[in-house]
């Protein structure tokens, strides 16, 4: 249902047209000869005459009145005595416009604004200053204003500069209301990606060919399949058609995805082959029980290099037979060359793995493993002139007062 309103617009007589959000009703609309949208009024808007009227109610939608008479006599009659009065209205512009002229008078657009060059003219300079977000430069004498629609309608309206119109609102429209587009994962749903796209004359009619696409009401977005083909040709097609493209997706998707089409024989392979020959049995051995365990790559590629350094410090690949003691000597080798404490702990925790997990020993007694102490820090205290040179920074007078009043208390 439509809820349709007069409004008062850059001083024109216009038909608000309010609405809940509707791809197909809001393209309905657009499709209207003088439909505008306003980013104020954050509706959409037709010009205010019978014909207009009719080709809305033509769109077939129902339609609420809300400061119209009730009486479609009454309708008429009102929107005729508009077009008599936007005759009269006419009349006196041109005139008005005889007056001004357009002597002296040049508009460049750049850079998304307006930049207005004129000769001294008192009741056109009065025009200029009504445009929003309006100033003098008075280095280079020429008024600047945002390039906005409204302040568009306001100079053709006044001036009526530009013949080929049409084309002048299609430059300032996608200035005023760019196209844009937005994509990124949340946590909540890593096998979604959503898409936000605004601007004038958008086009979405390539995300609703998408097999397993939806529409969020709620948050006005798109969910499409987390597929990098996918993902990559939407970024392509928007990307050609002008679109600004935000893309806010995690920089290591990329290989998330890569990683996700290669194998774990492949992956091991690569690992195997960063070692030599005589400690091969023993990676492997290793990663085929962490694979198996459903270990990440991250953990596999920590764990096994602590390992292998331990087997080169006892100077055999077979570490099976190992003792308690032997372990706490090597800790206590790596804690010699200043590690930190997490780098010893992920040392420990990959020679437990290995004789917890790879190679069960009952006998091996890993409680006696020690472990380093946890570092305690001794907080950073400030000296006295740094703590006078923060109370001398205070520009509060209630803190000052305070701050002097402490001070004066004695020690104790």
């Amino acid at each position: 249902m439509l809820k349709i309103s007069k409004i008062k617009y850059c001083g024109e007589d216009r038909i608000k047209i309010d609405f809940s959000y509707d791809y197909r009703i809001k393209e309905d609309i657009k499709s209207l000869k003088t439909a505008r949208f306003s980013g104020t009024l954050r509706a959409w808007h037709i010009e205010y005459s019978k014909e207009e009227y009719q080709a809305l109610k033509s769109l077939g939608y129902k339609i609420k009145l809300a400061e119209f008479s009730k009486s479609n006599e009454e309708k008429d009659n009102n929107i005729n005595s508009y077009k008599k009065n936007k005759k009269v209205i006419k009349k006196e512009n041109q005139s008005k416009e005889i007056r001004l002229g357009n002597n002296g008078l040049t508009i460049e657009i750049h850079n998304s604004r307006f930049y207005i060059k004129t000769g001294y003219n008192q009741h056109r300079i009065d025009i200029i200053k009504t445009l929003r977000s309006v100033w003098w430069n008075n280095k280079t004498k020429i008024w600047i204003a945002k390039a906005t629609i409204g302040n568009l309608n306001i100079l053709q309206k006044e001036f009526e500069y530009w013949n080929d119109f049409g084309k002048i609102y299609q430059i300032v429209a996608l200035i005023d209301d760019p196209m844009i587009m937005e994509i990124y994962r949340t946590p909540d749903n890593i096998k979604k990606v959503w898409i936000k796209i605004r601007g004038y004359k958008i086009n979405t009619d390539f995300l609703n060919r998408i097999t397993g696409k939806y529409y969020d009401k709620r948050f006005n977005r798109w969910a499409i399949p987390n597929k990098p083909e996918l993902i990559n040709k939407i970024l392509d097609y928007y990307k050609s058609k002008g679109v600004k493209v935000i893309n806010r997706l995690p920089k290591e998707s990329k290989n998330f995805y890569e990683n996700n089409k290669i194998s774990h024989r492949i992956l091991q392979k690569r690992l195997i082959a960063k070692y030599d020959t005589k400690h091969v049995n023993l990676v492997t051995e290793i990663s085929d029980v962490m694979i198996a365990q459903r270990y990440s790559w991250k953990t596999i590629n920590a764990y096994i290099p602590n390992i292998v350094k331990f087997s080169k410090y006892v100077g055999n690949p077979d570490i099976k037979d190992i003792e308690v003691s032997l372990v706490n000597k090597y800790i206590a080798q790596v804690s010699k060359e200043k590690s930190s404490g997490s780098t010893i702990n992920l040392v420990i925790n990959s020679i437990k793995f290995y004789y917890t997990k790879v190679v069960y020993k009952p006998e091996f007694e890993i409680e006696k493993i020690k472990r380093p102490r946890k570092q305690r820090n001794l907080p950073g205290i400030l000296s006295v002139g740094e703590i006078e040179r923060i109370l001398k920074a205070l520009n509060n007078l209630k803190h000052i007062h305070l701050t002097n009043f402490a001070i004066a208390l004695p020690l104790t």
